[in-house]
């Protein structure tokens, strides 16, 4: 079973596939009014979604709705929705449920693997600072920045200052949260454990989607460990890809791909260049054999050669 969650104008659409031979639906085109005729059609009022959320399982969904945090029910029928933190106004405030204030938050990922049932991560836009929200209890904490004090300063927790943070996407290990500064026109990279917060590197103007591709490596462990990962940013006008560099003791191809260093040279050659980064070790042929030695008594003969 596949499910699929699209936010629309003030609604939330759900499809699961396969779906009904017969089903089919339909919508409205200023999107306020959604008619479904299927059981696997579900549609919901909503305020203003802007961010999703599902669980691996397919049995849980999260919506950034407004300055709210939905959970809806997946596997019930009636996909029944509660609010699990935030309110209808603005906020600032840490607390649990509905105590919890957003200011207009924009970007949402979830980690499975953190926390009893998880950790939802939110980009709170107008307040500058990345919260945090315990699925299991609707706890909500600042994991960094400060609210209402926008900046680039690079820190731990609330000693960093971040500038409008748009989009959020987690490492493949759930240790690493990467955060685009929609303002400052960074990407930022916060330690989860530690809370650090360091600038990767500058974005283009406007990035407003941002997502880390985790792929297999095809030729296993004669590669870059065992993933291939990079960074994709939704920029206004075009979508640009941020490769991470290779770990030490592999470099990277012209296709973009990490490979493991040439451990030495071969039998008579000499090592002119170690392996970085960008290339290989570079390897001299064997020496060239001594000049013969009358060469030595009759220095005028090599006048006319260029080595």
């Amino acid at each position: 079973m596949l499910t699929l969650c699209l936010t629309l104008t003030g609604h939330l659409a759900c499809l699961r596939h396969p779906p009904s031979p017969t089903a089919a639906m339909s919508t409205t085109v200023d999107g306020r009014r959604l008619l479904e005729s299927a059981p696997h059609y579900q549609a919901r009022p909503l305020d203003r979604p802007v961010a999703l959320a599902i669980t691996a399982a397919e049995t849980a969904l999260y919506i950034l709705d407004g300055n709210r945090v939905l959970y809806v029910a997946l596997l019930d029928p009636g996909y029944p929705a509660s609010v699990l933190a935030g309110q209808v106004g603005a906020g600032y405030e840490d607390g649990t449920g509905t105590r919890a204030g957003f200011y207009s938050p924009k970007g949402m990922v979830l980690a499975e693997s953190l926390g009893s049932q998880g950790v939802l991560f939110v980009a709170d836009f107008k307040a500058h600072r990345v919260r945090r929200i315990d699925v299991a209890s609707g706890a909500v904490s600042s994991v960094a920045g400060y609210a209402w004090k926008p900046g680039t300063q690079d820190g731990t927790g609330t000693m960093a200052r971040f500038q409008a943070p748009m989009a959020l996407a987690l490492s493949a290990d759930d240790s690493q949260l990467f955060v685009t500064d929609y303002t400052a026109e960074n990407i930022r990279v916060i330690s989860l454990a530690s809370a650090q917060v360091r600038t990767l590197t500058t974005t283009p103007p406007q990035t407003v989607g941002l997502a880390l591709v985790s792929l297999p490596d095809p030729l296993g462990e004669s590669r870059h460990g065992s993933r291939v990962q990079a960074l994709y940013l939704a920029s206004k006008g075009r979508v640009s890809r941020l490769v991470f560099p290779c770990s030490p003791g592999y470099y990277r191809e012209g296709n973009g791909e990490c490979y493991h260093c040439t451990a030495e040279c071969g039998p008579g050659e000499i090592k002119l260049h170690e392996c970085d980064s960008v290339n290989d070790i570079v390897c001299s042929s064997p020496p060239p054999a001594r000049l013969p030695s009358y060469f030595a008594y009759q220095p005028k003969l090599m006048s006319d050669v260029v080595l």
